[in-house]
Order: structure tokens, then C-alpha cells, then sequence
């Protein structure tokens, strides 16, 4: 009788045991510094840049750990990439126009597009950024065009790191309501207006008057126009 009991209890405990769960395993050979970079920045855009580790991407990618080093020493050195991958796949300086500061607007607006669409990469927007190729190209074809304009070389690197902390710091502003609107251009902007005017005009009045005061101002900061306007300020203010 008392077998009896063991054997049932163990029979409960396996049956209790959940079966393992694994990813495809990339094919053998297949494995490359682009798909771990691609999976590396899937996994950002879902969890954030916390959410990132090698165990982790090594369990979406289906491989050992040890298999992900054979390609990049550590962690640091992936994330380093991951800005270059955004910034190529934007090709955020590919356009022409006849008016550079017309140039300068739309290449903002386009970066700003692109981490609107990755914001989990804004933490990797240091000087250890400008360190991947498509990157420097991209500085360097901004400082270009602005000494090409007449800037000189102060107001020329003046201008491009303002512009480039307004780009940064509208976009840490938004929801995630409103960088999607831009990812996805949602014909709804109307509605995606009002509902941030909303969100301003709903603080306790008393406790933060000034907010509900400038609610309707505020609810218009990440708008396209706003930033458009905010570009032209800061370039007739360094510029002249």
C-alpha cells in the first residue's frame, strides 16, 4: 500500500513537470552578425534595452550563448551596432531639397521617425554612437550641408548638437501612443491630439495650475508642425 502511494505521488509529480520549451534552432551555418543584431533590436523594441542579454537572444535565436560570442565579444559591443542598424535602415539623409535649412528640417524629422520606431535605442545616443560608420556618415553630411550653408565651424557644431538634443528630447516626451501615430501615420491625429490635451487637462488644478493653464500648448509638442517649428527656431537662433 505504501509503494502504491509513492508510486502515485511520483506519477502526480511527472505529470505536474512542465515540458520544456525551446525556439527552432537557427540552421546550422545561418547564423550571422546581421540576425543577431536584427533579434537584438526585435527584442529591445519589446522589452526595452534592459531586456536585452545574451542568454536571451540566445534563446530566440535557438543557439547556445558561446554561439552569439563567436560573432561579438560581449554585449556593449552589439548594442554599439544597434544605432548603426537604425540609422541604415532610415538612410536618413537620402533627399534633396533647395533650401538647406528645408535639408536640415526633414533630416531631424527623419531620425526622429526612426527612433520613434525603436525608442529603445535612445539610451545608446552617446558619443560611443558617432563610433559606427553609418553614423559618422550621417553627422558628417549634417556638418556639411551647414558649412556649405556659411555657417562657421562653431555654429555649425553648435547647431547640429541642439538640433539633435530637441530631436531626442521630443521624442522621450511622447507616449507611446503618440510615437506609434508616427510610426504608423494614423489618419486620426485629431484624435490623438485630443487625447494628450486631456491627459494635461486632467491634473489636480489646484496642486499644478500652471499645467492645466498651458494645457493646450502643452498637448501640442509632439505634433509634426510644433517640431517643425521648433527646428526653424533653433537654426534662425544659432544662425541667424
Amino acid at each position: 500500500m505504501l509503494a502504491a502511494k509513492s508510486t502515485s505521488a511520483a506519477s502526480r509529480k511527472t505529470l505536474a513537470k512542465p515540458a520544456k520549451s525551446t525556439k527552432p534552432a537557427t540552421p546550422r551555418g545561418t547564423l550571422s552578425q546581421g540576425l543577431i543584431l536584427r533579434t537584438s533590436l526585435a527584442i529591445i523594441d519589446s522589452d526595452g534595452l534592459a531586456g536585452l542579454t545574451v542568454r536571451k537572444l540566445a534563446e530566440q535565436l535557438g543557439v547556445s550563448a558561446m554561439a552569439i560570442y563567436r560573432h561579438y565579444k560581449n554585449k556593449a559591443e552589439i548594442e554599439r551596432e544597434l544605432v548603426d542598424l537604425v540609422v541604415g535602415d532610415y538612410d536618413v539623409t537620402s533627399h534633396s531639397e533647395d533650401d538647406w535649412k528645408e535639408w536640415i528640417y526633414t533630416t531631424y524629422a527623419n531620425m526622429r521617425d526612426a527612433l520613434c520606431a525603436h525608442p529603445g535605442v535612445m539610451p545608446l545616443l552617446d558619443n560611443a554612437s558617432y563610433q559606427g560608420a553609418k553614423a559618422l556618415a550621417v553627422a558628417d553630411r549634417i556638418l556639411r550641408e551647414l558649412l556649405d550653408a556659411g555657417l562657421t565651424a562653431e555654429q555649425a557644431a553648435t547647431l547640429f548638437h541642439m538640433l539633435m538634443a530637441n530631436m531626442i528630447g521630443s521624442v522621450v516626451l511622447m507616449n507611446e501612443e503618440s510615437r506609434r501615430a508616427i510610426v504608423s501615420r494614423v489618419a486620426d491625429a485629431e484624435e490623438q491630439k485630443r487625447q494628450r490635451l486631456l491627459s494635461f487637462e486632467m491634473v489636480p488644478l489646484g496642486q499644478f495650475p500652471s499645467i492645466a493653464e498651458l494645457a493646450p500648448h502643452l498637448a501640442k509638442l509632439s505634433d509634426a508642425q510644433q517640431f517643425r517649428a521648433s527646428v526653424m527656431q533653433i537654426i534662425k537662433a544659432v544662425a541667424g
